[in-house]
């Protein structure tokens, strides 16, 4: 015969009343009275099971607020990048080009971080996809400059690597 789970009391039990619980314990398998001590341990795994839910849900929203991060940072990367460079009208229809690519790309990355499709995606995976992206536009807009003002884009890019 399967027993149920026991139940917690608080209330003080007269002897009459322990006696029809032991009773009805015998008779028609009610569930068990816990004690103070059996009460006190159901409490504190209850908590330590809530704790150790609270500390995964933490981590997630780590790595969503990661993933905003470099979302955010890698929205602000073509502006950046070319900050001090003097461009023709033709560099500038060429990046502006280069431009409106990437932030249709940044776009369709973040949509798809919020669909079922990214959130299955491993962890910091989406902040490499990122990071290569944004590799990538740096590079289309080096081919795009001209000799000197690729040396300086360089020289710009180094020094914020080393």
């Amino acid at each position: 015969m399967a027993v149920p789970p026991p139940v917690p009391y608080s209330f003080i039990m007269t002897r009459p009343l322990q006696v029809a619980l032991a009773f009805a314990v015998l008779v028609a398998g009610c569930p068990t009275i816990m004690t103070s001590q059996q009460s006190a341990v159901a409490a504190t795994s209850r908590r330590a099971a809530a704790a150790e839910a609270k500390v995964a849900q933490d981590a997630d929203w780590g790595i969503v607020r990661v993933e905003d991060a470099a979302l955010r940072f890698a929205r602000t990367a073509p502006n950046a990048l070319l900050a001090g460079i003097t461009l023709t009208p033709m560099e500038w229809a060429n990046v502006n080009e280069i431009k409106r690519q990437y932030t249709l790309d940044l776009n369709e990355m973040g949509n798809d971080r919020r669909t079922a499709d990214g959130a299955n995606e491993p962890e910091g995976r989406f902040v490499a996809r990122i990071d290569a992206r944004r590799l990538r536009l740096r590079g289309d807009v080096r081919d795009v400059l001209s000799a000197p003002k690729q040396v300086r884009l360089d020289r710009r890019v180094l020094g914020r690597i080393e």
